[in-house]
This record gives structure tokens, sequence and C-alpha cells, in this order.
């Protein structure tokens, strides 16, 4: 069987898949293989239980009918290759902190340094804005579907192995979970602070305000606010969300053929550069030509280039 193991980045998933392998020995695959950061560092993949795989190579049918439990964590939303006979656990985290921490690993593992904090609010980066995935991943229909929160599961991962134990139907071990220190010192690009509320230093009075216009209501539905969403509303914030991502889908599309046009332009300049020299080249040999026919003769000159 498959469990996804679901959120949006930098939300709790890497300590999730820790959680299991620490007290249930279970490892776990990521269908984005994760070659940047926990594939490509052994010891941190040792911590989380990460194995090889992605979403290439992975035999999801043989893992969905095979009895042994298979966990695959995904940052995607629902899509094409989940089945609804397939468990989910879900992890969300506030999303201010998960957009000022996606931020950082954007600049610091994934090569993106010029990405800004508006970007990631706005959801201009991979996997889009925070409130549009909860808001997916919270209508979505699975038969088991579990969400958890960031914020609880770090805080008592005891108790979070006691609801899996239940869940999955596995005894857990007793052994004392592994100090947040030995994850940093793994991997010290790739793990924050692991604290709640940092965002409060990063964000500025209109960056809260456009987290709020973007985010807002999947805060509410996450359940970091008192306030609840009735139907109405979760329609109206689902329509938001697409025109939102069918907007930075158009925008992204228009980049990506603008950056077309400039190889094309680029290819055309190297062209026409060549086609001038070609025709230098062909003019210079066409005088060479004439002065070796008139220092030379007519009929020499035949003899050397015949027709």
């Amino acid at each position: 069987m498959i469990i996804w193991l679901a959120s949006y980045p930098r939300s709790g998933n890497t300590f999730f898949r820790s959680v299991l392998k620490h007290y249930f020995d279970l490892q776990s695959y990521s269908i984005h293989g994760d070659h940047r950061d926990i594939g490509a560092n052994e010891g941190l993949g040792d911590l989380v239980g990460h194995m090889q795989g992605d979403k290439g190579t992975l035999d999801l049918d043989a893992l969905r009918h095979d009895r042994e439990i298979h966990v695959v964590k995904t940052h995607d939303l629902p899509c094409e290759y989940m089945q609804g006979s397939d468990e989910v656990i879900y992890v969300s985290r506030d999303g201010r902190d998960a957009t000022t921490s996606y931020l950082k690993y954007l600049h610091r593992v994934a090569g993106l340094p010029a990405t800004s904090l508006e970007d990631v609010i706005a959801g201009k980066v991979p996997f889009g804005f925070w409130g549009n995935h909860v808001h997916r991943w919270r209508q979505a229909v699975f038969d088991r579907i579990q969400f958890f929160r960031f914020e609880e599961i770090t805080a008592d991962p005891y108790s979070l192995a006691d609801r899996l134990a239940e869940s999955i139907g596995r005894g857990r071990s007793r052994e004392p979970f592994p100090d947040f220190n030995s994850f940093k010192e793994s991997a010290p690009n790739f793990f924050g602070s692991g604290k709640s509320g940092n965002f409060a230093n990063q964000f500025s009075e209109e960056e809260l305000a456009l987290f709020e216009l973007y985010s807002g209501p999947a805060m509410r539905l996450a359940g970091y606010s008192s306030s609840e969403l009735d139907e109405n509303e979760v329609a109206a914030y689902g329509a938001f969300c697409a025109n939102v991502t069918d907007g930075n889908s158009a925008i992204g599309e228009a980049a990506r053929l603008r950056a077309e046009l400039q190889q094309a332009r680029k290819r055309y300049n190297s062209a026409e550069q060549a086609l001038q020299k070609e025709r230098k080249l062909r003019h210079e040999l066409s005088e060479r030509h004439d002065r070796l026919r008139r220092y030379t003769g007519l009929e020499l000159y035949r003899k050397v280039f015949p027709k």
C-alpha cells in the first residue's frame, strides 16, 4: 500500500519522515528524488530513512498493490499519479513560517537567489503559493486522509508516534527521538531553526497584508484561526486560487516564450555573423583570384583555375 506524505515545502515533511524511521523503522521515498538535498546527504538520508527513487523510476502500481507500507513524500498537488484508494498524510505549517523557510531554501539549496519573499507569497515559485496548496489538499477526495500540523508534531513527537502506531497498526520504539542538533549538523543549509513564529522578523507590514490576501482564508482552513470558512467562502477562495494559479501559469509561459525568443535571436545573430564571415571570405578569395589573373595572364589563370 502507498501512504502519500504530502505537504507544502518546508512544512515538516522531513521531520515526519524521521519520526516514521525512528519509531517504526519505516523508510520512505520522495517522488521528487530529493537529489539536491536529502538524497545527496548520506547522514541526513539515514536520519530520515530516505530511499532512492523518483517519479521516473518508482513503480507506483507495484508499491500500491504490495501488502507492506510504502511511504512516498510529495510536494505536488493531488494529481494523476495518485489514486483515491491511496492513503494520505498531509502536514501543514503556519503559512508565514513555511513561506519564509521556503524562501531560504530556494536561495541556499535550489539555486534561485533572485527569488523574493513576494514571489513566494504570490506563488511565482515551484509548487505555487501556500494557500492554494492547503486548499487543494483540504478539498481532495481520498478513502483516508489525515491532517497534522507542524507545530504540534515537533512539540511532541512521542504523541505523534502514539497516534501513528494506532493508525498504521504497528508498535513503536521507545527510544528517545534524536536531538534537533543532529539534524542541523547533518545539513546546516537545509534546516532552519525549526521554531515557530520566526516569520515576524522577515515580513514587512506590506508583505503580511499580501500574505493575508493570498493565503489568509487557508490559514482558517488549516486551523490557524479560531474562525472557520463556510461553504460559500471555501468555494470563493477556491475560485480565487484557480485564477491566481492560471495567471501565474500564463506569466510563466510568457517568460518561457520570451526566453525561447531570446535564444532564437541569439541563434539568428550567430547565423548572420557566420554568413557575413562567409561573404567576406568569398570576397577576399575573389580579389585574390583577380590579382592572380592580372599578374600571371589569362591563360595561366585558366590552367590554375579551370572551369
